[in-house]
């Protein structure tokens, strides 16, 4: 979802904790867009932090909530520089404005980055 929301080539590495299970992935720049480490210890230095909930990554990874509209309501904090966090928002507004089943019914059909947030919050064997 956020590599289909991004058409800059170079998109900064950046970390996101689940606040219910205190779930750490870092998101890092690659030459196919995002790739996601699931199960960090915790951010890297220099890093944007973002720190949201379950439910904020379901509804916006069900495409009922845009990432923008989850910063304006407080439903995402950001902690790093303003630039890092301006940057962020600018690129990832619209992201989770449109329903991940939109992509097509299998996981294959979706956007790599949108399979890796979708994989990393929803638990083993189970729906959100």
């Amino acid at each position: 979802m956020l590599g289909a929301a991004s058409s800059e080539p170079s998109q900064p590495a950046f970390s996101l904790v689940l606040v219910e299970p205190v779930l750490w992935t870092r998101f890092e720049p690659s030459a196919d867009g995002l790739h996601a480490k699931v199960h960090v210890a915790s951010a890297e230095p220099g890093d944007l932090v973002l720190v949201t909930g379950e439910a904020v990554i379901s509804e916006i990874a069900h495409g009922r909530l845009a990432v923008g509209e989850a910063s304006e309501r407080g439903l995402i904090r950001f902690y790093g520089s303003e630039k890092q966090k301006s940057d962020f928002i600018g690129t990832y507004r619209h992201a989770g404005g449109q329903p991940i089943a939109k992509w097509g019914a299998s996981h294959a059909a979706m956007p790599p980055a949108a399979q890796l947030i979708t994989d990393a919050v929803q638990p083993s064997g189970g729906n959100p």
